[in-house]
């Protein structure tokens, strides 16, 4: 097997392969080939070491026991250095778990010298205070992670989400704004807040959909919450993301959903949008759209793909043709109902 001492080898230039190294003197018990006496080489790409006469592959799916990120600096090289695996945010402990030694093993120090009666009983009143302190936060966070896999499984988040989501809700904690609220609900409102963050179309109707028991009242209540005392600035909606993921459900080509970005990006300059719901304002543009290009949907197709109400749409369609000055779609409107079906 390959050894640390790999790292030093020379290159291969006979190959003339970078990746392909000459194996040292004690990395194996005979240095060539067992078939034709050829010098064996270590391919670094493959983890194989391989003969470079006739190409019999001695050894495969060897370890790599460097590190797994690149340097381009030793400032860079010295912020990445670390010892064991990468922190994850998504695990309660988040990979670094430090915890005293059992009292009844714990008879040394660590030089070897043997513990006083006196400094075993100092240690084991340390260990239960470490355990009696870290115990209701790592409870806590086991259940948030819980629920914050089960939402992001629903509603097939990314991962960057997830790991936002994880890192909002730690703030929180440590801030102590869970403390009277549910688990649940702030956690539904971190996973909202990085999707804010990580600009992916979801609304609060679609985080209560995931989160049984759940009301859009409460949900709002913690977001505003978190905003207000995290001094979180969480970015503004794409109403084109929203454009495109509606348009995707209801099946509308690309040409009527980029009229229909050009059509809230007017609306947009003219500051009509404001504390409107993103989604309600997506549906009315396409709408508008698909009337003008010949691909209609109804108001009822609309409202069901955006989870809003038909009033709601109407009343977002009067306001985009008035402002937009779009009065001859109302002469298209009645020709009669949508002809196609969409599977929503």
């Amino acid at each position: 097997m390959m050894k640390t001492g790999v790292t030093l080898m020379k290159t291969f230039e006979e190959v003339n392969d970078i990746n392909s190294i000459i194996l040292p003197d004690d990395t194996l018990d005979s240095d060539f080939c067992a078939e034709c006496t050829g010098e064996l080489i270590f391919d670094n790409s493959r983890g194989e070491i391989i003969c470079s006469n006739c190409g019999l592959v001695t050894e495969s799916k060897m370890i790599d026991h460097g590190q797994e990120w690149r340097a381009y600096s030793s400032d860079e090289h010295n912020n990445r250095s670390r010892t064991g695996e990468p922190l994850d945010v998504l695990s309660d402990d988040i990979k670094l778990r430090s915890t005293f030694s059992a009292i009844n093993l714990l008879t040394t120090d660590a030089k070897g010298n043997r513990l006083s009666t006196t400094k075993r009983f100092d240690f084991y009143r340390l260990s239960k205070l470490d355990n009696r302190s870290r115990q209701g936060e790592i409870r806590n966070l086991r259940i948030a992670l819980r629920e914050l896999s089960r939402i992001t499984s629903q509603l097939e988040l990314p991962n960057n989400a997830s790991k936002t989501a994880s890192s909002i809700y730690r703030k929180a904690l440590r801030l102590d704004l869970i403390r009277g609220r549910s688990i649940d609900s702030m956690m539904a409102a971190s996973v909202y807040i990085a999707c804010r963050e990580t600009a992916i179309p979801q609304t609060l109707k679609d985080i209560v959909v995931a989160t049984p028991n759940l009301s859009i009242k409460d949900l709002a209540r913690c977001v505003r919450t978190m905003i207000r005392f995290m001094k979180l600035k969480p970015q503004y909606s794409k109403y084109s993301l929203y454009i495109y993921r509606l348009g995707e459900k209801l099946q509308l080509s690309m040409d009527t959903r980029a009229y229909a970005v050009e059509i809230v990006e007017k609306a947009k300059n003219q500051g009509i949008l404001m504390g409107k719901n993103p989604m309600s304002i997506a549906a009315a543009s396409l709408y508008i759209a698909g009337i003008q290009l010949n691909e209609r949907r109804t108001q009822l197709e609309f409202s069901e793909a955006s989870k809003t109400t038909p009033v709601t749409i109407r009343n977002r369609f009067k306001e985009l043709i008035e402002i937009l000055d779009l009065s001859e779609i109302q002469k298209k409107i009645k020709r009669g109902p949508a002809h196609f079906k969409a599977d929503i």
